[in-house]
């Protein structure tokens, strides 16, 4: 049996690396790229350290 497709509907921004994120089973989550960004050793993900480059995420 697989596991059902969940698709992100929105997300928006909370904060300085916080994005929310809202589901189409109804679920939202808050999570926090910092840890994930500021651990990475890859530059072109490091890049993202800088809040203009992160502010403009998207989500495809």
């Amino acid at each position: 049996m697989s596991d059902p497709e969940i698709n992100i509907l929105s997300a928006e921004r909370e904060g300085e690396y916080r994005i929310r994120l809202c589901f189409d089973d109804g679920s939202r989550q808050t999570i926090d790229f910092l840890p994930f960004v500021s651990q990475s050793r890859h530059p072109d993900i490091r890049a993202f350290l800088d809040p203009g480059r992160f502010s403009g995420y998207r989500v495809v």
